[in-house]
C-alpha cells in the first residue's frame, strides 16, 4: 500500500507543446481539455454572472528576487519566489458549490459565506515577458511540493524546493518559462516541515450540536511505533466500545487485539503514556509486518470539499485578476494579467486529486470559466481521492510512522 514515484524512463519534451493541449490520465481512459478562447470565456462569465466564492486576500511574506543565485534560465531569465497565504470564502447556496459535502452545514460569516485560507507558494519569472504564459499548478502531496522530483533532468533535484539552482537538474520548468504554483488544499495536513497546509471549517449538525458517526481508519508503518495519530478526535463517551485489528496483508483475515492492549493516548515506550483522544498508544508497539484497522466513534468532520473550492478559486483568482491583489500583476508591472492558460499537474497522491477534480466538477469557477486548460495525472493508479466525503481522508493509505 505504500506509494511508489517512478522517475525511470520520463520523457518530457511533450510538456513543451502542453500550453494549448494536455491530456488528463483518467481511469476509464484519456480525457482532451482544449484552451478556450477569450471570448468564449468572457460569454460563459458572463451566462453565468459574476460569481459570488472569491479570494477575498492575500498576504505576502516574503519575496525571494532573485531566486536560486540569480540564476539565467535560458531565455526566460531569472526567477522570484512568493511566499503567503490567501483567504477565501465559499458561499454555500451557489449551485457550483453544491457538490461539497457539508457545505450546508459548516459555519458562515455576517455575510452568509463559509471562510477558509491556505498557504501557498508563487515561482515565477521576473520579467513575465520573457515567460511562456502559463500557470503550472503543482498539486501537493500531503503538503509537500511533488513537480521538482520529476521534472529535472537526469542529474535530478534534491528536495521538494531546491535551496539553490545546483541542486535543479537541468531548470526544464523553469528553462520553458512556466510560472509553478503551489497551495494548500487537504484540510487535515500539520503544519511543519515547509508543508502547505489548508483551515477548512467543521461541519456541525442544524442546532450546533458536533456531528458523530462510527468510522474505520487504517495504519501501516515504516519502522516501530507506540503511537499512531487518528485523524478526527474520539468520542469519549464510546472509546471503550472501539475496536483495534490488525492482518497480515491487505487481504488477510483480521485479527482482534484484545481491548487492554492498546488506549487512545500518546506513548512512546517507556511505560508512560498521555491519554487523549486523538491517538492510539499500543504499548507493546505497532509492528511494520501488520496492517491495523481501527474502528472508534469519530466526531468533528472537517468540510474536505472546500480544498477543491479553494483550488478552483484560487488559479481562477491568479489567471483573471487584474489589480494588485493579485500578486502576479502586482510583480508583473503592468495592467494586463500576463497568465493566459492554466495547466494541473500531479503526481502519486496529487494525480488522484487532479482526476477527482474534473470528476467532482471543479473545473468550471463560479463565474462559469474553465479553470485548467488541461490536466496530467501521473502515477495516481486507477483511484480517485477520498476527500469529499464526510470525515474524509485524502491521505487514506499514507504511514503511520
Amino acid at each position: 500500500m505504500a506509494e511508489q514515484s517512478e522517475r525511470r524512463g520520463y520523457r518530457r519534451g511533450w510538456l513543451t507543446g502542453a500550453s494549448v493541449i494536455v491530456f488528463i490520465s483518467c481511469v476509464w481512459g484519456i480525457a482532451v481539455l482544449t484552451s478556450q478562447t477569450g471570448q468564449a470565456q468572457e460569454g460563459a462569465a458572463s451566462a453565468a454572472g459574476s460569481g459570488t466564492s472569491r479570494i477575498t486576500r492575500v498576504e505576502i511574506d516574503s519575496i525571494e528576487s532573485p531566486t536560486f543565485d540569480g540564476h539565467e534560465f535560458g531565455r526566460t531569465g531569472r526567477y522570484e519566489k512568493l511566499l503567503g497565504r490567501l483567504y477565501g470564502e465559499i458561499d454555500p447556496g451557489d449551485p457550483h458549490n453544491a457538490f461539497i459535502v457539508n457545505i450546508d452545514r459548516a459555519p458562515r460569516n455576517a455575510q452568509g459565506m463559509v471562510e477558509y485560507s491556505a498557504d501557498f507558494r508563487i515561482l515565477k519569472p521576473i520579467d513575465m515577458t520573457r515567460g511562456n504564459g502559463t500557470m503550472f499548478y503543482d498539486v501537493v502531496n500531503r503538503g509537500n511540493q511533488r513537480a521538482f522530483n520529476l521534472h529535472v533532468g537526469l542529474s535530478g533535484a534534491n528536495g521538494s524546493f531546491p535551496a539553490s539552482a545546483a541542486e535543479l537538474g537541468d531548470g526544464f520548468l523553469l528553462e520553458q518559462g512556466y510560472t509553478i504554483v503551489w497551495s494548500g488544499w487537504q484540510g487535515d495536513v500539520q503544519p511543519g516541515g515547509g508543508r502547505l497546509t489548508a483551515k477548512f471549517p467543521v461541519a456541525t449538525r442544524p442546532d450546533g450540536s458536533p456531528i458523530r458517526r462510527w468510522i474505520t481508519t487504517e495504519f501501516t508503518f515504516n519502522r516501530p511505533a507506540h503511537s499512531a495519530r487518528v485523524e478526527y478526535r474520539a468520542v469519549d463517551d464510546s472509546m471503550q466500545e472501539a475496536k483495534l485489528y490488525r492482518r497480515a496483508n491487505p487481504h488477510a483475515e483480521l485479527e482482534l487485539l484484545p481491548r487492554a492492549s492498546w488506549s487512545f493516548a500518546t506513548c512512546d515506550g517507556s511505560g508512560t503514556a498521555e491519554a487523549g483522544n486523538h491517538d492510539v498508544c499500543v504499548p507493546a508497539g505497532f509492528s511494520t509486518d501488520y496492517v491495523y484497522n481501527l474502528v472508534y466513534e469519530a466526531q468533528d468532520p472537517i468540510v474536505l470539499g472546500i480544498g477543491f473550492g479553494a483550488i478552483r478559486e484560487f488559479v481562477s483568482f491568479l489567471r483573471h485578476d487584474t489589480t494588485d491583489t493579485n500578486p502576479i500583476v502586482a510583480r508583473a508591472g503592468g495592467e494586463r494579467n500576463p497568465i493566459r492558460r492554466a495547466i494541473a499537474f500531479g503526481q502519486s497522491q496529487p494525480g488522484r486529486m487532479v482526476r477527482d477534480f474534473v470528476y467532482q466538477g471543479a473545473n468550471r469557477d463560479s463565474a462559469g470559466r474553465m479553470v485548467f486548460d488541461g490536466a496530467i495525472a501521473h502515477t495516481g493508479g486507477a483511484r480517485r481521492t477520498f476527500t469529499n466525503f464526510e470525515f474524509g481522508m485524502p491521505g487514506r493509505f499514507s504511514r503511520g510512522a
